[in-house]
C-alpha cells in the first residue's frame, strides 16, 4: 500500500471531520457576514432554498400533513417606532442639528414614512407572496396527498397578519388545484394553542404576560447589556452635530434601536430603500444580539423564566400530537394547517428538545452562541409529514421539517429522519405531561 493510500485511509476521514466541525462552529456573526439581511433577526426573509431530502423508506407513502406556520413578512411591530424615528430626525433637521449624513438619512426616511405610518404589524405584499409560494411548494412536494383531493383545514390566530397569511396560503393551494376544498377558521377559542403565550391560554399567569412587557423583571439587565454592547455616542455623533442636544430630545438607545428596526425590516417591504449604511457591520451584529436576547429570555431555555416560556407551548405540541391521532383515526382531514407567530415556533422547538434550541446559559454574552432568531424567518414553518406503509396501514412514520429542512429528533433513530409514530406519540405526550406539571409547580 503506497503512502497516498495510507493517507486516504487514515487521515482523510479525520480531515473531513475537522472541516465538518469547523463548519458547524460557524458563529452567528459569520452567518450575518455571509448574508447581511440575517442581521434583521426575526425580520429575515424566508430563503426559499432547496434543502436536500431523505427518500422515504421503501414501501412508505405520505398521507397526512400537520403544519404550523409563522405569518409572512410584516411591517415593523409598533407604530411608535416609525413615529419616534420620524419625529427625532424631523425636529433635529429643523433645529439645524443634523450632520450631512443625518440630513440624508432624515430625507430618505421622511420620503417613505407616509408609506409606513400606521401600518405596524400589517402583512406586507411580500408576506402574502411568501405564503402563496410555500403552498405551491407543499403541493408539489406531496402530490400523493393532494391528488386525492383531501379535506384541508386551516386555522389562524385572530391577528390580521396571520389571517391574511392563512388566506394567501389557501390561495396558493387553490392556484395549484382549483378543485381543492379548504375549511378555514379564525376564532379566539383556538388561541390557547395557536398562540400559547397569549391571554387565550388559561395556563398563563399575569406574571407570564408581564414577562413579555416593557416592565418585565429582566428588562433592566437587558438594557444594561445593550448599553454595554452598543456604542450609543458614536452613532449619535454620526447623525447629530450636537450629541448633548440629541440626548435632550430622545432616549438615545431607544432611538437607535428603533432606527435599527427600520433598517432590519426594509427587506420585508416593497420599498426600494435601505438604512444599513447608517451602521457598521459590528453595530448591526450588536443590535441583532440585543434583539436575539429578548426572544431567548421570553421563549427559550433561559433559567430566569423557570421554563415557563417554553412549557406554555405544551398546548400547541398537544394539539399537533393528539389531533394527528384523531385525524388519522377518522381518515380526515389529510392536511391540517395552523398560522401563528415566531415565538411559538421557538418555544415549540425548545419544548421538543430539538438540538440547537435547548442550551441554557446564564451569561448574556453567550446567548448568541446557542440561539439565533434569524433561523425563524418571516413565514417560517414546521411540517409534520406522516407516511404509511402500503402493505400495513398501521405502520406509520413521521418526518419533521423546519423551513422544509429535516430535523433530527431525540427518538430512536434507526430510520431517522423518519420516526415511528408510536415512538413520536408516546415521547411527546410525555413531554406535554411534564410541561403541565412544570406550569402547575411554578405558578
Amino acid at each position: 500500500m503506497n503512502l497516498i493510500s495510507i493517507f486516504r485511509r487514515l487521515f482523510l476521514p479525520l480531515v473531513v471531520l475537522l472541516l465538518a466541525a469547523t463548519a458547524g462552529a460557524q458563529s452567528a456573526y459569520d452567518e450575518i457576514k455571509a448574508d447581511i439581511d440575517k442581521a434583521g433577526g426575526v425580520y429575515f426573509m424566508y430563503p426559499f432554498d432547496t434543502p436536500s431530502a431523505t427518500p422515504a423508506p421503501k414501501g412508505y407513502e405520505p398521507f397526512y400533513i400537520s403544519h404550523y406556520g409563522r405569518h409572512g413578512a410584516r411591517y415593523i411591530l409598533s407604530n411608535d417606532q416609525y413615529d419616534n424615528v420620524a419625529e427625532v430626525l424631523r425636529r433635529a433637521r429643523a433645529d439645524g442639528k443634523l450632520t450631512a449624513r443625518g440630513i440624508d438619512a432624515c430625507d430618505r426616511f421622511l420620503a417613505i414614512y407616509p408609506h409606513l405610518k400606521g401600518r405596524a404589524g400589517d402583512l406586507t405584499p411580500k408576506g402574502q407572496m411568501q405564503h402563496r409560494r410555500l403552498a405551491g411548494r407543499m403541493y408539489a412536494a406531496y402530490p400523493e396527498i393532494f391528488r386525492r383531493h383531501p379535506r384541508i383545514e386551516a386555522y389562524s390566530t385572530v391577528v390580521p397578519r396571520c389571517i391574511m397569511s392563512m388566506a394567501a396560503f389557501c390561495e396558493g393551494l387553490k392556484e395549484a388545484d382549483p378543485s381543492l376544498e379548504i375549511f378555514t377558521e379564525t376564532s379566539s377559542v383556538n388561541m390557547y394553542y395557536l398562540n400559547p403565550h397569549s391571554t387565550g391560554n388559561p395556563a398563563g399567569t399575569a406574571e407570564d404576560f408581564r414577562y413579555k412587557s416593557a416592565d418585565a423583571p429582566w428588562r433592566p439587565e437587558w438594557r444594561r447589556f445593550c448599553e454595554e454592547r452598543i456604542d450609543v455616542e458614536t452613532i449619535l455623533a454620526r447623525l447629530f452635530t450636537d450629541t448633548a442636544y440629541a440626548r435632550s430630545i430622545c432616549d438615545p438607545l431607544k432611538f437607535e434601536q428603533d432606527l435599527f428596526s427600520v433598517a432590519a425590516h426594509m427587506q420585508c417591504t416593497d420599498l426600494d430603500e435601505s438604512f444599513y449604511d447608517l451602521f457598521t457591520f459590528d453595530e448591526l451584529c450588536r443590535f441583532w444580539e440585543c434583539d436575539n436576547y429578548t426572544y431567548y429570555v421570553e421563549k427559550g431555555p433561559d433559567p430566569r423564566n423557570r421554563g415557563r416560556g417554553t412549557a406554555l407551548a405544551e398546548t400547541l405540541l398537544d394539539d399537533i400530537v393528539s389531533r394527528a391521532g384523531e385525524d388519522m383515526a377518522a381518515g380526515e382531514p389529510s392536511v391540517r394547517l395552523r398560522f401563528g407567530h415566531d415565538g411559538c415556533i421557538m418555544a415549540l422547538l425548545t419544548l421538543m428538545r430539538i438540538d440547537g434550541w435547548t442550551t441554557p446559559v446564564t451569561d448574556p454574552a453567550k446567548i448568541k452562541d446557542v440561539w439565533q432568531v434569524h433561523r425563524i424567518p418571516m413565514a417560517s414553518n414546521m411540517q409534520f409529514v406522516f407516511y404509511r406503509n402500503k402493505k400495513n396501514p398501521d405502520d406509520v412514520l413521521v418526518r419533521v421539517l423546519l423551513n422544509e429542512k429535516e430535523l433530527r429528533l431525540p427518538l430512536p433513530g434507526d430510520l431517522a429522519p423518519y420516526y415511528r409514530w408510536e415512538d413520536f406519540r408516546d415521547f411527546y405526550a410525555g413531554i406535554v405531561r411534564e410541561a403541565r406539571l412544570k406550569l402547575e409547580a411554578t405558578k
